[in-house]
């Protein structure tokens, strides 16, 4: 991987202009194939992603789903930790403690409605939303970066869980903090920006520890970028949050309980997973892959099951087809070939992050697991789009977009949500 390839083409001035690329030519206009048409601000991306994201919130209001979904166990948990101040967690929910202190802090100072309940997964989507279009912004421009985030936030897999109790986008926003982090670094190559993608990374694994396949990636790509004499600085804010919370439960007794409950996942009943001993380690387990639920019941060979559920997930299906279109157009006009490799390279490590969790810790296929390869193919969308900005082509991206949003609405406006019984919390 040479060292160049994904260092960030633009800086940004005071004024959030886009700067000069680092051949000294300015961006005020972008090619893209076709016509020249007026370089957005990244900060007028930012917005304007921001406020589609704010409608589509406000659109689904899926924020307490209840029964025996996860979002009523992260409830329950930062409900004791609101009223004793200090729970010892008895299952991986109530582990995730950078989803549930946050969640319980605002009980304790607003009660528990449907409104307060909005506030931490609100606060942590809006964190990823800006990470998403600032890193794709600096990377390529504000255009791209404005039309990436727009493929991001109308993707049903995410914009459905902005305003949901749920631990997918906080583990998410963790994992784009890193990232952001190590394209600060390949541009400053300072220890504070190293620093402190370890420290994002620690955070993403105290929410999930199948983040762990995202360090090893991440981790890789730091040290062939030259990241080898900021090592010991990354994996000591790596390893901080994680200490912590080993010493806390060191005070009860139990220091390595977190992990412990977190291997206890496999072994808890689902209705998604049948036919298995769930003694059994989940790690390489072929009854585990196989034995999934397969999406739109559809059942293929354990050894594409889990890219069958991702591919035709009604949550995704249509991003991919997008991509796909997106892509078309990039072959056919190839104007930029470094976009196409790093847009390749991108892909490469989503399928990776893909294939670790599906074939190593043989998880749930579900499109929530994969938010890095849901992103990549945002990215492609954003990056491509702008090839379609002449001729007869010039309308196929505005369609799509609308196709895309015509997708979301029927899952948006859905019967999700329902009030919050207090006795059902207090369970």
């Amino acid at each position: 991987m040479h060292f160049h390839l994904l260092k960030p083409r633009h800086g940004w001035r005071a004024d959030g202009e886009v700067g000069a690329l680092d051949d000294g030519s300015t961006t005020g206009k972008l090619t893209g194939g076709g016509p020249r048409i007026a370089a957005i601000n990244p900060k007028q991306a930012l917005i304007v992603v921001l406020l589609v994201a704010f409608a589509v919130a406000a659109a689904t209001r899926v924020v307490y789903l209840g029964g025996g979904a996860d979002d009523v166990k992260y409830i329950r948990a930062a409900q004791c930790v609101a009223d004793h101040l200090w729970c010892v967690p008895d299952d991986h929910w109530a582990r995730r403690f950078p989803l549930v202190l946050p969640l319980a802090l605002v009980i304790r100072l607003s009660g528990t409605t449907l409104a307060t309940l909005w506030i931490v997964p609100a606060l942590y989507s809006v964190a990823v939303v800006a990470l998403f279009v600032t890193i794709v912004s600096r990377q390529f421009d504000g255009t791209r970066g404005m039309l990436a985030g727009l493929a991001f936030v109308l993707t049903p897999a995410i914009g459905m869980r902005f305003v949901s109790v749920g631990i997918d986008l906080p583990e998410f926003a963790f994992l784009l903090g890193a990232t952001y982090f190590l394209q600060r670094w390949v541009s400053r190559c300072d220890s504070p920006s190293a620093g402190a993608m370890g420290l994002c990374l620690g955070f993403a694994v105290a929410c999930r520890p199948t983040m762990l396949a995202a360090v090893l990636i991440l981790g890789i790509g730091f040290l062939a970028l030259g990241g080898r004499r900021h090592t010991v600085q990354a994996a000591a804010f790596f390893l901080l949050p994680l200490l912590i919370e080993l010493l806390v439960y060191a005070a009860v007794g139990d220091p390595l309980r977190p992990w412990r409950l977190s291997l206890a996942h496999a072994t808890i009943p689902s209705d998604f997973l049948t036919g298995v001993d769930l003694h059994e380690s989940p790690i390489l387990n072929v009854h585990f892959i196989q034995n999934w639920e397969p999406a739109a019941g559809v059942k293929a060979h354990w050894a594409v099951q889990g890219l069958l559920n991702y591919l035709i997930s009604m949550e995704v299906w249509f991003t991919h087809l997008f991509a796909v279109t997106m892509a078309v157009f990039a072959i056919r006009n190839p104007a930029d070939r470094a976009e196409i490799r790093i847009i390749g390279l991108l892909l490469l490590l989503g399928l990776l992050h893909f294939a670790l969790l599906t074939y190593v810790f043989s998880i749930d296929p579900r499109p929530r697991m994969f938010m890095p390869l849901i992103a990549v193919e945002c990215v492609a969308i954003g990056v491509f789009a702008t090839r379609t900005f002449s001729g007869a082509e010039r309308l196929v991206a505005p369609a799509l977009f609308a196709l895309q949003v015509a997708v979301l609405i029927p899952a948006a406006f859905g019967d999700h949500g329902h009030s919050l019984p207090a006795a059902e919390v207090a369970r």
